[in-house]
């Protein structure tokens, strides 16, 4: 099922995730984030993120870019204005 589960507001990418992604990547890592689809997210955060949806908290996921196998957080803010892509690293 494709349909998102919350409103992902702006969407912001630092110019680290820019330069480590493709324009599709953060495409489908933005969807991925928005239906659910968070395998790669630790266990606790995604049981979190199951909280934050009825109870209005961040949402935060992992995903990794196939080209580069860099990793990618997206965290999607509480009052769900904006969306931000960052490397870990810079989290």
């Amino acid at each position: 099922m494709n349909t998102p589960l919350f409103p992902h507001g702006n969407i912001l990418a630092t110019p680290s995730v820019i330069s480590v992604t493709t324009e599709e990547e953060r495409s489908t890592f933005l969807l991925r984030h928005q239906i659910g689809s968070w395998e790669e997210t630790p266990k606790e955060d995604r049981m979190q993120n199951m909280i934050g949806l009825t109870m209005g908290f961040r949402i935060l996921s992992l995903h990794t870019a196939h080209l580069s196998g860099q990793k990618v957080w997206l965290i999607t803010e509480a009052d769900r204005s904006s969306t931000t892509m960052i490397l870990p690293d810079k989290y």
